[in-house]
């Protein structure tokens, strides 16, 4: 069946239904959670169609599948990533879009050249850009784990949009 949808996709520009699976257990008495799995998998694929295009599982969507559960503790207890707040005030205030480089650099896997390339810009602009985020929000962007804190935080924002 996945085939078939592939293919249309494929030579038709066409999907003919949206198609997802929760996990398989062995158990009948967890149907429901993963029917629930499949509606969270479908949930993220209309939020983030290119970054999920290959997920056809539960199990397919790899750190995505945790992005509802991070949104859930960021409004529990209002939490807004203070880095990022800082930027977006930043941006307002100086009619720029540092939180964007960010955003790319990240899911770019901290590459420059890749970075660069999208952006329209040399490696030097990039690098300066990044030398003022890491600046003015007082982060360290050899870090994996605020650079993982600040990606997450960025994506789980994007569940609300």
């Amino acid at each position: 069946m996945l085939r078939m949808f592939r293919q249309m996709k494929q030579r038709f520009g066409i999907s003919p239904v949206d198609s997802g699976s929760g996990m398989i257990y062995s158990d009948y008495a967890m149907v429901e959670r993963s029917y629930q799995e499949a509606l969270t998998l479908l949930q993220i694929k209309r939020r983030f169609p290119e970054e999920t295009s290959s997920a056809h599982s539960y199990p397919d969507l790899g750190y995505y599948r945790y992005l509802p559960h991070i949104l859930q503790e960021k409004q529990l207890h209002r939490f807004e990533n203070p880095a990022l707040s800082k930027l977006r005030k930043y941006d307002r205030e100086h009619n720029s879009e540092l939180l964007q480089t960010l955003e790319l650099y990240l899911s770019q896997d901290s590459n420059v050249k890749a970075t660069a390339d999208l952006l329209h810009v040399h490696i030097n602009t990039l690098t300066y850009r990044l030398k003022r985020i890491a600046e003015i929000v007082d982060i360290d962007l050899n870090s994996m784990d605020q650079k993982v804190t600040l990606y997450l935080d960025l994506k789980a924002e994007k569940m609300l949009e």
